[in-house]
């Protein structure tokens, strides 16, 4: 999944812990020096990992171009400017919500 930070405002009625859903309605300003909460929503997948294997997150300001152009939408207009940093730690916890469905193996 992906998420402009200016679009990080959620539909209240719409969005789930595990399902947010953004309204696009509107650019929300990103200030510098401030840290903003952003839920993005992770694309659905029927993966099947088996005992010691792992999950790999990677969160990075650009798309991955790892896919035929017909299966992604690319964003012509490059608005971001200066750094842009992953505040962590205590005071700024983050978190993945996966959901576990039993499994047949």
């Amino acid at each position: 999944g992906w998420l402009r930070a200016s679009r990080r405002e959620l539909d209240p009625h719409q969005s789930t812990p595990d399902q947010p859903v953004h309204l696009h309605e509107r650019d929300l300003p990103v200030e510098s020096q401030k840290v903003y909460e952003l839920n993005v929503e992770m694309w659905a997948s029927s993966t099947t990992y088996l005992a010691g294997e792992s999950l790999r997150l990677i969160v990075q300001g650009c798309d991955i171009a790892t896919y035929p152009n017909i299966l992604t939408r690319h964003e012509t207009e490059q608005v971001n400017q200066g750094y842009h940093k992953i505040w962590t730690g205590a005071d700024h916890k983050s978190h993945l919500l996966l959901p576990i469905i039993g499994s047949k193996f």
